[in-house]
């Protein structure tokens, strides 16, 4: 408690998904319609939530590295604004000095983070990893490195509705002690958190 408000202390990582819809209808000119609203509409709820106090939010170094090496130049240009723009916002956690830190798997990352990587490696993708293989491997990599730089950076929670996380979400908890969330779970646990402590 301080100052009379609760404070809840949560520093949570969001997934690249609810970011790109959050950008894309940031960006229309036009009214936009489908899911993608929806998905905003819950970001701008916890942007709302991150102006208050009531947590932070982390946006993953992998995350920037992939923005910035999008080959669509006007995209690119484009998202960076946007990060420009959500960077101001109150609560957010987004630190430009990491923007070049996953250029090459691992390579600037310290002998813990490498150890890191590859037990979230084990658990998300038992049968490995391996560079060049179908079925997309860069997005397997870059789902290692979203969650380790979301238990580097001590987020109590990563917001994603990735299934694979979620499938392997009560060993995350044991091992790495980072719980998985939906991006609307949350926000509803938050609200039912509040409006139970309310005097």
């Amino acid at each position: 408690m301080c100052n009379g408000k609760l404070v809840l202390a949560i520093m949570v990582a969001i997934d690249t998904m609810y970011l790109l819809d959050w950008m894309d209808v940031e960006a229309s000119e036009l009214p936009f319609k489908g899911s993608k609203i929806g998905v905003h509409d819950s970001v701008e709820q916890l942007l709302y939530l991150a102006a208050k106090g009531d947590i932070v939010i982390h946006i993953s170094r992998r995350f920037l590295t992939d923005k910035i090496q999008d080959r669509n130049s006007q995209r690119r240009e484009r998202d960076k604004q946007l990060l420009r723009v959500l960077s101001s916002r109150p609560g957010v956690m987004l630190k430009s000095s990491t923007l070049a830190f996953d250029i090459g798997w691992g390579r600037f990352a310290s002998t813990e983070e490498r150890c890191l990587e590859r037990l979230l490696e084990f658990i998300l993708y038992p049968e490995g990893i391996a560079v060049g293989e179908e079925g997309h491997w860069r997005n397997k990599v870059s789902d290692v490195h979203h969650l380790r730089d979301a238990i580097v950076s001590r987020c109590s929670h990563f917001l994603s509705e990735e299934k694979r996380f979620h499938d392997h979400s009560c060993e995350l908890l044991r091992r790495c002690g980072i719980r998985i969330l939906r991006l609307a779970d949350l926000l509803g646990k938050l609200e039912a958190y509040a409006s139970g402590h309310q005097p």
